[in-house]
């Protein structure tokens, strides 16, 4: 199957194993989800993606095409 753009956006990023930013804002969603506050949780998709592009460039989910995740 080949990556489209609009690919990443249909799955929620996934806390890095150890990495206590992402563990602290995988917390958040869950919270939010929990109080239905879609919104909330849709905030900390965001963060938790823009920090995984700023703290592990490694991660980048399709570097083939030049688009980070």
């Amino acid at each position: 199957m080949s990556w489209k753009p609009s690919d990443h956006k249909l799955t929620p990023p996934t806390a890095v194993p150890g990495c206590a930013e992402c563990a602290a804002l995988d917390i958040q969603r869950a919270a939010a989800r929990a109080e239905f506050d879609w919104s909330a949780e849709t905030d900390a998709n965001v963060f938790l993606r823009r920090h995984q592009r700023a703290e592990h460039p490694e991660l980048a989910e399709h570097p083939e095409s030049g688009e980070g995740a």
